[in-house]
């Protein structure tokens, strides 16, 4: 009986969270609504759920149910799928809040991912993407009906010029959007580094990880999310530069005064002078672009990173 408990309490708060693949009445829901209904519903009521399902997998079944029914495979084959799903059908809406909603399916999929993890550091990483995702999809949401109010329409192609009639609606909707996509310095990407963290950690037990950023609320982030020590500022990154075997961030760290100028010349010449392996995710920003490659969603990438770590792991039988 606690079996069948736990997966139908499962399902249920799935479909109340729109996972996929029950996520068939949030775009239609967002696109009726009003904004302030949109902000509210994305930010707070879907979250409500989320945090319902942790509680229920912590203090509730127990991780040890979870992992022994599987569980856990069945939340992450879930949030693997729907990330996927989603992304790309948000890509094929011309209606804007059709687009957001997607695009909630697919963040509310990276939590599940997560929570399939079945680890400690993997719902610490969910607890993170749902307080990320719960504040820079609301912005959107408040971003994209102030610009809609401004231009009287709804599509894409209507919104043209809307951000010059609704400059804070503008620059709340470009904030949030760079958030989702992973950009350094932003909730975002301490919310997708945490669960890359997350997954390492779960498929490469051994390992060591050594968290050092260019600031105290980056190195505190990837901590928490799970690196056994961490560290900050520019001579933590020349030291551990000259003892680590992989190191692993965004291509902006072997190019001085990139990422808004937090790489200083001394990280990037200690990154690209250190014996170890490197691991770069191609990340376009700061008016540096790498050409050739396909433009990916950043959870994409640093998956990717991820599978090309955990196979160097393996054939250095870390």
């Amino acid at each position: 009986p606690l079996v069948v408990s736990a997966l139908l309490m499962t399902l249920g708060l799935s479909i109340k969270s729109a996972q996929f693949p029950f996520h068939a009445w949030l775009p239609d829901a967002h696109a009726s609504a009003t904004t302030a209904s949109s902000a509210i519903l994305s930010g707070l009521v879907l979250k409500g759920y989320l945090v319902l399902l942790l509680k229920l997998i912590l203090r509730v079944f127990g991780p040890a149910l979870i992992v022994s029914t599987y569980m856990d495979d069945l939340l992450f084959l879930l949030g693997l799928t729907g990330m996927l799903f989603a992304s790309v059908a948000a890509l094929r809406q011309e209606e804007v809040k059709r687009m957001i909603a997607y695009s909630s399916s697919a963040q509310i999929s990276y939590i599940f991912l997560a929570l399939g993890l079945g680890s400690e550091a993997g719902w610490t990483a969910a607890c993170y993407q749902i307080l990320a995702h719960a504040m820079t999809k609301s912005m959107i949401f408040v971003g994209a009906g102030e610009m809609i109010r401004a231009s009287g329409g709804h599509y894409w192609g209507e919104l043209r010029g809307a951000a010059r009639l609704a400059p804070l609606g503008g620059a709340a909707f470009t904030v949030g959007g760079l958030s989702l996509c992973g950009l350094p310095l932003l909730a975002g990407f301490s919310a997708k580094y945490a669960l890359s963290v997350a997954a390492l950690s779960a498929q490469c037990p051994d390992i060591r990880l050594v968290a050092v950023g260019t600031n105290s609320v980056a190195a505190q982030a990837m901590h928490k999310a799970g690196a056994q020590r961490a560290a900050t500022g520019e001579n933590a990154v020349v030291v551990n530069c000259r003892n680590a075997d992989i190191i692993v961030g965004p291509i902006g760290i072997v190019i001085a005064d990139a990422l808004l100028g937090e790489i200083t010349p001394a990280m990037a010449t200690a990154v690209c002078q250190s014996s170890a392996t490197r691991v770069l995710i191609p990340v376009n920003h700061c008016e540096n672009y790498i050409v050739g490659v396909p433009d990916q969603p950043i959870g994409s990438l640093v998956s990717a990173a991820v599978q090309k770590v955990k196979s160097l792991c393996v054939g250095e039988g870390c």
